[in-house]
């Protein structure tokens, strides 16, 4: 009775071991799964709206400098996503062309 206890106590940090490897692992394929989904979604949202302004833009005949500065401003978020999905990492310098186009836009 003894040896099973004394040999209990290994077998469960294994066991313990384990259960939280499996629920990181899990956890990480979520989180990753997540920001995959969520970069598709934005991506193809910045797409379908940089057409839609377009085709407004081109059923005018004109585009205003605001209409312009739109698309850049949609170009910035597409590269904006684009470098995101490749390295992870958030490009700061992209947020700050989309925060000075929109103050030249108004």
């Amino acid at each position: 009775m003894w040896e099973a206890l004394r040999r209990l106590g290994p077998a469960t940090s294994h066991l313990h071991r384990d259960m939280r490897e499996t629920a990181n692992t899990i956890g990480e394929f979520l989180v990753d799964a997540f920001h995959f989904l969520a970069l598709f979604a934005i991506g193809a949202t910045t797409v379908w709206s940089a057409i839609a302004a377009f085709i407004g833009m081109a059923a005018q005949g004109r585009a205003s400098l605001g209409d312009i500065l739109l698309l850049f401003i949609y170009l910035e978020i597409g590269a904006m996503v684009g470098i995101y999905f490749k390295t992870t990492r958030l490009p700061v310098r992209y947020l700050m062309y989309i925060a000075i186009t929109a103050s030249a836009a108004c």
